[in-house]
């Protein structure tokens, strides 16, 4: 082989190895804390977290009586 061509591809390894050693080390951000307004529902037994339920359940129509309950 051609010593240029393996000067080329001995390059473009030590590129590819830098690339993966900075993709394994590099540090990735932080996602961004939420106000404690915007955290919706969840468990009061655990920390509070941010879920897909933005608005409160909506009121029941009508009455309500064991036997509804039931059903």
């Amino acid at each position: 082989m051609k010593i240029w061509i393996k000067r080329i591809l001995q390059s473009l390894g030590l590129l590819a190895l830098l690339g993966i050693l900075y993709a394994a080390f590099a540090p990735l951000p932080y996602d961004e804390v939420l106000p404690q307004e915007k955290w919706g529902a969840g468990a009061s037994s655990v920390l509070p977290a941010y879920s897909g339920l933005q608005r409160e359940f909506p009121a029941l129509n009508g009455e309500t009586s064991p036997e509804k309950a039931e059903l």
